[in-house]
Order: structure tokens, then sequence, then C-alpha cells
């Protein structure tokens, strides 16, 4: 019964920080971070260290964008110890000007007291989930047709995307000359 009360409750935390944020309450965001809290984005190397840092950057985006909102999907909660946990999902951040952006995150939650507070994020921005057609460019190489003749026989080879590109279809042929 722990993990599920601890999978709801660490939930619940996100949830509270997305409508802090969603508000725009400084006070409320600040409250989800333990006093030296990190963001860190690995895809630009700016790392913010303290509640003061990492408000700041929270309070430049709502100033420039009253409309800002995030939202978070949580992939797996881990139970690192019984007051720490790693949080890795999806967020993703609304701004009125832009298309909405998808981040990877990991975070790590401290409980302090009966709370739960983000002590470490790292983030890089999501990349759209490659197709299995994508997946396969790599053996692009082999469309086309091949033939080898030599001592009397021709082998013949087709090969090319199957009508939805999601696999390759093969065409061999051998035929023999007999004299």
């Amino acid at each position: 019964a722990r993990p599920a009360n601890v999978s709801t409750v660490i939930q619940n935390t996100f949830a509270n920080y997305r409508d802090a944020f969603t508000r725009h309450a400084a006070l409320a965001r600040s409250c989800s971070w333990v006093r030296n809290g990190e963001i860190l984005d690995l895809d630009t190397g700016n790392r913010f260290v303290g509640q003061p840092a990492v408000e700041h950057v929270f309070d430049q985006l709502c100033a420039r964008d009253e409309t800002a909102q995030i939202g978070f999907q949580i992939d797996s909660i881990r139970p690192i110890r019984d007051d720490v946990v790693v949080v890795d999902g999806l967020s993703q951040m609304s701004l009125a000007d832009q298309e909405p952006r998808q981040s990877r995150f990991s975070a790590v939650l401290v409980r302090h007291e009966d709370r739960w507070l983000m002590e470490s994020v790292r983030e890089s921005a999501a990349s759209a989930e490659p197709t299995i057609h994508d997946r396969l460019q790599q053996l692009n190489w082999l469309r086309g047709f091949w033939e080898d003749i030599s001592d009397g026989i021709t082998a013949s080879l087709q090969c090319a995307w199957h009508e939805q590109g999601t696999f390759l279809i093969r065409r061999h042929l051998l035929t023999a000359v007999i004299e």
C-alpha cells in the first residue's frame, strides 16, 4: 500500500506545482523546491541553483507571457529511499506566441516533514518518437535492382518498400542456362 500512497502524493505534488504555475503564484511555486534546488537544461547547459534562481527563471517567463502554462505526464516514480524518489516524465510548456514545447525530465524529490519537494530537475527537449519508417531509413540503400551474370547463372535481386513503408520486400530470381 505504501508505494501506491507515495505515487499518489507525488502525482498530487506535480498537480499542485502545475496549478501554482498556471496561477503565476510565485510563492506557491517556490514552496515546491528545497532551498538549494537546481534545474539543469541538458541541451544548453544552463544551470540554476537555489530557490531564488529557479523562481527568477519562472518569474521572467510569466512576466513575458501571462498565459504561460505547464503540464506533466509522469512516466515513472522510483523510490530510492523512504524519503527520496526519482520521477521521470514529459513536461509541456505552452506559451501564447509559440507552439507547445515538450521536454523529457528526471526529477529528484525529497520528503521534508510531510511534503515532497523538488531537489533537482534535469531536462532536455523531447524529440518526436520516430516512426518505423524513420527507423528503417538506414536500410534505404537496399532499394533497387541488382543482377549478376556469371558461369551460366543469372542472379537477380529486387528490393522495394512496402506500400506503408514499414518493411522492405525482396524478390530473388536465379536463372541457370542448361546446355
